[in-house]
């Protein structure tokens, strides 16, 4: 086997290995996240200015001046630009209920989950709404929640379970 074709094949194997990932570049990542919050925009009524951060944690925030930052971590497991408006679109709606400066009590007043369990479900309803209202298809939320959470924590089961439930009562 040539030198060239050895090198070929343990890069394929070392892509492959790596598992999830997105295509091409960082500066098309960037483009695609923007593409897909520009058509956001009308359903949020926001242009949020989002940082896409180089990092393998699957994580996404909004920070206090409104900015949203989404790791490339998180962005590899959108298999689609409908998960990853979803991703946007969540951020996007604690943008929208000022989570971001609020001060979380530790449990909401009306019922015993605390409150940011409860702020994390409104905005995954909100998320799962503005991306169906923008024409993405409101499902994949639960395609990337499922990725990313935990089946064995209860938090991420109920996220789901009430995610579900709402996407079946909207339909």
């Amino acid at each position: 086997m040539s030198r060239f074709k050895q090198i070929a094949l343990f890069s394929a194997l070392c892509l492959f290995l790596a598992g999830p990932a997105f295509a091409g570049s960082l500066d098309e990542l960037k483009a695609r996240v923007s593409a897909v919050s520009t058509r956001l925009e009308p359903a949020t009524g926001l242009k949020p200015r989002i940082i896409v951060v180089n990092d393998t944690v699957r994580n996404a925030w909004v920070q206090p001046d409104r900015s949203i930052i989404i790791t490339t971590g998180l962005l590899s497991e959108c298999a689609s630009d409908d998960e990853m408006a979803f991703i946007i679109a969540h951020e996007a709606s604690h943008v929208i209920s000022k989570d971001y400066r609020e001060k979380v009590p530790e449990f909401s007043p009306a019922t015993d989950i605390p409150a940011g369990e409860l702020a994390e479900i409104s905005a995954d309803i909100n998320g799962a709404f503005f991306a169906r209202k923008a024409g993405f298809t409101p499902d994949a939320a639960l395609k990337i929640l499922s990725k990313i959470s935990s089946e064995t924590n209860a938090f991420h089961k109920r996220r789901l379970a009430t995610l579900k439930a709402f996407l079946k009562r909207s339909d």
